[in-house]
């Protein structure tokens, strides 16, 4: 079967770890591939490596782009670094970060739910609710 349809399949049943295996042979064959990035990232962030994950979206910054937003503030957030990914979420909502033509509805939606995540965390709860009025 198809390597990428065998990614898809293990990715959908959660079974990260083959993903990650898979999106690791689909890079040594194919180191630009987007879709085994992005992928590979995802399961590093359900499998909780979030260092890997960060190491991962600064090595391919330029390929992934606008994309790496989302991924990046939760992982600082889940790190404890709060500010560094409210300035992550600010700078992907407002365009500033190059890659507001790759990111869609969902990403939005998601930026503002950890803000509003992030803030609450820190005790800022005013402005957790606007960001989940947004």
């Amino acid at each position: 079967a198809d390597v990428y349809a065998r990614l898809e399949t293990e990715f959908g049943a959660g079974s990260h770890d083959e993903a990650l295996r898979l999106a690791d042979e689909i890079i040594a064959d194919e180191p630009r591939s987007e879709i085994a990035l992005r992928c590979r990232c995802a399961c590093l962030v359900r499998l909780a490596r979030f260092d890997d994950a960060l190491e991962l979206l600064d090595r391919e910054a330029a390929l992934l782009g606008g994309a790496a937003a989302l991924p990046r503030a939760y992982c600082l957030y889940q790190r404890g670094s709060l500010d560094d990914a409210l300035g992550v979420i600010a700078r992907a909502l407002d365009g500033s970060d190059g890659g507001a033509d790759a990111r869609d509805d969902a990403d939005v939606v998601g930026l503002l739910h950890l803000q509003g995540q992030v803030h609450y965390k820190r005790s800022e709860y005013e402005q957790s609710a606007a960001s989940y009025r947004r």
